[in-house]
Parts: C-alpha cells; sequence; structure tokens
C-alpha cells in the first residue's frame, strides 16, 4: 500500500515537472483609482447627500490609493508564453475630496459652536486572493507584451468612522461641567468572488510596467453603530444599532511598476 502512494505521489510530480516550465515572481507597487459608483459620493453645502457607508446607497465615496501586490507565473511547457498567474494583492483607499470636505465641514461647524471635535475618517481596504491565466510574447530579446486574465476571492474590510466631542458648560448647581461623546461607526468584512484583467510590458526580463482593471465584487455594508456619552458629574449612556445598508463594488484601475525575481 505504501509503495502504491508512493509511486502515485512520484508520477505526480513528475506530471507536474513535464507540464510546468520556469516559474517566476513579481513584486508590485503603484497607485489605486476607484472607478465607477466605487469612486463616487455626493455632498452639497458640506453635507453628505449619497454615501453608501452611512445610507441606502452604492457609491462608496472612495479616493486616490496605492496597492502592493506578488504575482507568481508557472509558464506550460506544451504551450509556448502562455502560463498560469496566481496573484495576492493589499488595496487601500481613502475617501474622495467631497467626503473629506463633508467631514472637515462637521468640525468647522462643531467649533462654531464651541464643541470640540475629532473625526476619524474610513479606510477602503481590499485584499484579493486570485488566480488565472497569463499569456507573454518576447517581441525583441529585451522587450516583451503580456495580459493576465484572473478570478478568485476578495476580503473587503472597512476601518471605523470614530467622531469624538467634548464640550464644557456652566451649571448653577455644579459650576463648569465637562460632557464627552463618542460614535462610532464600525463595518463588518466581506467576502466576494471577483476578478481581474490586466496588461503590461515587460523590459530585459526583469522590469514590468502594467495596467489592470479590478472587479471586486459586490458586497453588502453591515454595520454596527455605538453612541457613548459621559459627563465629569458622572452621567453616562450608551448605546447601539445595527443596520444592513446596500452593497458596494470595489472597481479600480491599478497603475504599477513591477520588478521580478
Amino acid at each position: 500500500m505504501k509503495k502504491t502512494i508512493l509511486m502515485v505521489l512520484a508520477m505526480t510530480a513528475l506530471a507536474s515537472s513535464a507540464t510546468l516550465a520556469q516559474s517566476s515572481f513579481t513584486l508590485k507597487v503603484g497607485a489605486s483609482i476607484p472607478t465607477g459608483k466605487f469612486g463616487d459620493a455626493t455632498a452639497n453645502n458640506g453635507s453628505i447627500t449619497r454615501w453608501g457607508l452611512t445610507g441606502r446607497y452604492k457609491e462608496g465615496g472612495a479616493g486616490m490609493g496605492f496597492n502592493i501586490g506578488a504575482e507568481w507565473r508557472f509558464g506550460i511547457k506544451s504551450a509556448n508564453g502562455l502560463g498560469i498567474a496566481v496573484s495576492i494583492d493589499g488595496f487601500c483607499n481613502g475617501m474622495n475630496e467631497e467626503i473629506s470636505d463633508a467631514f472637515d465641514n462637521i468640525l468647522n461647524v462643531a467649533e462654531d459652536e464651541g464643541v470640540y471635535a475629532s473625526i476619524t475618517k474610513p479606510l477602503y481596504i481590499n485584499l484579493p486572493v486570485m488566480a488565472g491565466a497569463n499569456y507573454k510574447l518576447d517581441a525583441t530579446p529585451n522587450l516583451a507584451v503580456f495580459t493576465t486574465a484572473a478570478a478568485g476571492l476578495n476580503m473587503r474590510i472597512i476601518t471605523p468612522i470614530i467622531i469624538k466631542g467634548n464640550e464644557d458648560n456652566y451649571s448653577s448647581t455644579y459650576g463648569t461641567v465637562s460632557t464627552e461623546e463618542t460614535m462610532t461607526i464600525s463595518y463588518k468584512p466581506t467576502f466576494t468572488f471577483g476578478f481581474k484583467l490586466a496588461a503590461g510590458i515587460e523590459f530585459n526580463n526583469k522590469y514590468t510596467i502594467e495596467v489592470s482593471y479590478y472587479n471586486l465584487g459586490a458586497g453588502k455594508v453591515k454595520t454596527k453603530i455605538e453612541d457613548d456619552y459621559s459627563s465629569s458629574i458622572g452621567n453616562q449612556n450608551s448605546d447601539s444599532e445595527r443596520q444592513t445598508l446596500r452593497s458596494i463594488t470595489p472597481e479600480i484601475i491599478n497603475v504599477r511598476l513591477g520588478i521580478r525575481f
């Protein structure tokens, strides 16, 4: 029985080595540019009117971000130029200008009313793992063009929105009373199925320039809103509420440089 298992494992290894040609590893870094509704949001006079993180909308309000990724390519001996590509990426996007300006307006209004406030803005973090096909064509000994199509699983993380406010009020009974209120909007991680399409140029079998499109799948926004209040005279109150909003689809144009090892 043991000999049979060893023989099967040996035959599998030989078949794999006969099928797959030379492999390579490429480290990539570049800009993460949101597109479609993922990059949209609407604000009017400093107030947010359409944004999928606080209302039932599909607009993500994402701004320019960055990407770092790694890709493994395994050539196929029987198909010249064709290979199998496996990749893992990390995307980080903050908020676009409209959302950022709206948050700044909230702080300005609070300051005018004598409230000392601070806001922690959310971030989108997307972590896709994908596998697919890669085709590379050598145009000259030092120049090649390539394309990649792949699909896989994405984990979307949205960091919390945290709004803090502190205010001092005079009371005839207690003198100056300090109050503090913190609102935290947290988001449940979401797993979705997505895909990517990419094309690029490789120089000297070492360096790459790539443009790619990622659609990381529609995932519902599930929130937990917590509101905590306290005062210097001992008053405390805490409320929480859960909501399920609409789906947001991260769509990203990626422009990046790579180095092959």
